[in-house]
């Protein structure tokens, strides 16, 4: 089995779980991959030593971004906002780019 990785969780503040959808798991394990969940960190450090352990990333659908990381304002209708995820998810994306 080639090494993969999933990354789309939601932080359900209620009952204090992180959860995914099956759909992204099954899509993963169906080209032979392992799902692996990577709850948010701050260390970008830890961040590069796990892409360099990886062969993909799958960002799954979540809170909104926040537009001010992009240096806009953020607009009518926007969803809920997760500043722990927004920073980790772009540090992410950023290494993912790098490498």
């Amino acid at each position: 089995m080639t090494p993969s990785h999933l990354h789309g969780f939601r932080f359900d503040r209620e009952s204090q779980d992180y959860k995914l959808r099956n759909q992204y798991v099954d899509a993963i394990k169906e080209v032979n991959g392992f799902p692996l969940l990577l709850p948010s960190v701050k260390d970008e450090g830890a961040v590069d030593d796990t892409l360099g352990i990886i062969d993909g990333v799958l960002l799954a659908e979540g809170a909104d971004v926040d537009p001010s990381h992009f240096g806009e304002e953020p607009r009518y209708g926007m969803k809920r906002l997760d500043p722990e995820r927004d920073v980790f998810e772009l540090v992410l994306a950023k290494g993912v780019i790098k490498n």
